[in-house]
């Protein structure tokens, strides 16, 4: 694991000097749906959930970087007192392709930190942490010269909580501002 933690430090400070020095800052929120895909169990599927993120990154034309904080938490289909839990911290390197004077789409691709826990009967008695991969794309539509809109779909392969595992998708709609 610290040998992981290294090759991440790096990454993020070999982002940091690739982005030029009159890069675009910019910070934001936003929520949409997750869903966490598991192996099959043989026992029930995790219903899809409501996920919360805050970013942060700069970009110049073309490229850029940013760090992602997002949560969700899942319940067991069919009303079991079970829950599963994801946290993902994330630094991707961002490519961006203008559509139009105010559209551009951008691919993602970075490092994911991510954390789950499993709480049953109201217990915490499974979960894991490691150090994955995140990928997506999206569309960001300026709205003003600080504030723009991104819907994103967002993939981080390969989640485990010490009983299942799996990949999380999000579907994500954020508001940034821009400084």
């Amino acid at each position: 694991m610290k040998s992981s933690k290294s090759v991440f430090c790096i990454a993020v400070l070999l982002a940091l000097f690739s982005v030029e020095a009159n890069a675009q800052s910019y910070f934001g929120f936003g929520a949409g749906d997750s869903s966490w895909d598991i192996t099959d169990n043989g026992l029930f599927e995790l219903e899809d959930s409501t996920a919360f993120n805050f970013f942060g990154g700069g970009k110049d034309d073309r490229t850029g970087y940013e760090f992602k904080f997002s949560f969700a938490e899942y319940d067991w289909e069919g009303g079991t007192d079970a829950s599963h839990s994801a946290t993902n911290l994330v630094f991707s390197g961002l490519y961006f392709v203008p559509m139009s004077e105010r559209l551009e789409f951008f691919g993602k691709l970075g490092l994911n930190l991510w954390s789950t826990d499993v709480e049953f009967l109201g217990v915490d008695f499974e979960g894991d942490d490691g150090i994955g991969i995140a990928y997506g794309f999206g569309l960001d539509f300026t709205v003003t010269e600080s504030v723009f809109l991104r819907a994103e779909y967002e993939v981080f392969p390969g989640l485990e909580d010490g009983v299942d595992d799996g990949d999380v998708d999000q579907v994500m709609f954020n508001i940034a501002f821009s400084y």
